[in-house]
């Protein structure tokens, strides 16, 4: 029984690093490269052998292309395409003390599923790893892209070595950086940011939250 989860993770890492969509346009260009060179190279007196070859290497670039798309993801500034290393360090690791603040940190996100919040008293990784306390499943967010703590008195941020870095209110963030109320958080260019709130004591503390 235990293999049917197992399973279920693989196939869920698949589809999280593209394998499939890689797949399906790989095999639809390399089908019309081939079809435009049975048509093409004939025309212009390349041998047919040639033409063959063409096929064979394409054939044989298939499992290069599955291998490239599971060993690789695509970061849009800095390293370019870079190593996927997996899973990285546990989501909770921190390397400051950090307190149960006397207030609530309300961050507000919107995507294709629609409008989210979700409040935290202490601790909020944010990334696409499932164990995340805020969890956005886009490709150019890292595993583990950036955590949020209350080391008092303030509410800090921190970007944990993510690919795309963090940005608050457009800067790009170096080490732990405050993060007031009202702030936006932004994880790589051209995303929706997410909405920072410091909700008062008198300010009932949403049980969804942390």
């Amino acid at each position: 029984m235990r293999a049917v989860p197992r399973l279920r993770e693989f196939m869920r890492e698949l589809k999280r690093r593209k394998v499939f969509q890689v797949a399906g346009l790989y095999v639809v260009a390399a089908w019309g490269a081939a079809l435009g060179a049975s048509e093409l190279f004939p025309a212009f007196g390349i041998p047919e052998w040639v033409v063959r070859f063409f096929v064979i290497g394409a054939i044989l670039g298939f499992p290069l292309a599955l291998i490239m798309a599971w060993a690789f993801e695509v970061s849009i500034e800095g390293d370019g395409i870079v190593l996927d290393h997996g899973k990285q360090a546990e989501p909770h690791a921190a390397n400051t003390t950090v307190w149960d603040a006397s207030e609530t940190l309300e961050l507000s996100w919107s995507d294709t599923n629609g409008e989210h919040k979700r409040q935290f008293r202490n601790v909020c990784v944010i990334g696409r790893d499932p164990q995340a306390d805020l969890v956005i499943d886009e490709t150019m967010i890292s595993r583990t892209h950036a955590r949020i703590s209350y080391v008092n008195p303030n509410w800090m941020i921190e970007d944990l070595g993510s690919r795309n870095g963090t940005r608050v209110d457009g800067a790009m963030i170096d080490g732990a950086t405050p993060l007031p109320g009202g702030s936006q958080i932004g994880l790589y260019a051209g995303r929706s940011t997410i909405a920072v709130r410091v909700i008062s004591p008198q300010t009932d503390f949403d049980s969804g939250g942390n």
